[in-house]
């Protein structure tokens, strides 16, 4: 669905430009005619429900809200076979706001910030499956957050929690097969072969998302042979990486031996991540430069 411009929503959102589209939907830069803020508005057609868990976008975000980089749903309408939801606007993306590979030192930094993240995510029994630098956004820092993963199109909720303390899970029957995993490269390499994902996919894919912003893209050709090419990555991962590029592997060695169907050791993970020969201060946002021509950009 294409809106023009000064086609105003639910007689209160103004809309400005469009600043995204993908297979599931549009995204533009919206004027709140009630609080006269800027917001994004993310138009998305309705999905069926495959089983109990898959609950589409809005619920996904609604039963997430609160949760560290997650974003916040500030509004939504239904109008037909559309869904409207309405969202913060970020300063850019990792892919756009990388001019060239980033500085390990941010990289980890990278790591460390979307693990926590996903850690969150996965004890409240949601997966994100479709984890990309293009879905990792740098904000504003109105909640001191350093980043939001956005885009829960293909989220699934694997577990129902049991116990908030421990974030044990009584886990729920995953959906295979149901969106076509095989075609991605960034997927994880069971999604591809229709296994029903657990956390240990979106470690996966953390774990490509950290070499693209390296530069380094090992997957090609069609889907068969990046299949291929993902079980001889999991068989000898740093045959894959240049030698300025080993300092990722400690952090690929652990994801991958994360056990599938058990929740991962997060704590591990993270201190293998955080004793890498840099000092990183957590606390800290990224650092957003700009260019001699404007543009924003990390490094």
């Amino acid at each position: 669905m294409i809106l023009d411009k000064g086609t105003i929503v639910a007689n209160r959102y103004k809309v400005h430009l469009a600043i995204g589209s993908g297979s599931f939907g549009s995204v533009y830069r919206v004027h709140d005619l009630t609080n006269k803020d800027w917001k994004a508005m993310k138009v998305v057609k309705k999905m069926e429900a495959i089983n109990e868990s898959y609950i589409g976008e809005r619920r996904m975000l609604e039963e997430l809200r609160g949760v560290r980089g997650v974003p916040v749903l500030h509004d939504f309408y239904e109008n037909g076979p559309y869904e409207y939801l309405i969202l913060d606007l970020y300063i850019g993306d990792l892919e756009t706001l990388r001019l060239k590979p980033l500085k390990p030192k941010t990289v980890m930094k990278v790591a460390i910030e979307i693990t926590k993240i996903l850690k969150d995510i996965h004890g409240k029994g949601f997966l994100h499956r479709d984890l990309k630098s293009a879905n990792c956004m740098i904000p504003y820092n109105q909640r001191n957050e350093k980043l939001i993963l956005i885009d829960y199109n293909v989220g699934v909720k694997f577990g129902v929690p049991k116990n908030p303390r421990t974030q044990s899970l009584r886990r729920l029957p995953i959906p295979t097969r149901d969106f076509a995993f095989h075609k991605c490269i960034y997927s994880a390499l069971r999604a591809g072969e229709g296994t029903g994902c657990q956390e240990t996919e979106d470690l996966e894919q953390l774990i490509y998302l950290l070499m693209e912003t390296r530069d380094i893209f090992p997957f090609y050709g069609t889907a068969e042979e990046f299949a291929q090419q993902k079980k001889d990555f999991r068989q000898e991962p740093a045959s894959f990486l240049t030698q300025s590029n080993v300092f990722l592997y400690p952090v690929i060695d652990v994801i991958l031996k994360q056990e599938y169907g058990v929740r991962p050791d997060y704590r591990k993970i993270l201190k293998v991540m955080r004793f890498n020969g840099y000092i990183i201060n957590e606390n800290a946002p990224f650092e957003v430069k700009t260019s001699s021509t404007g543009k924003p950009y990390i490094e």
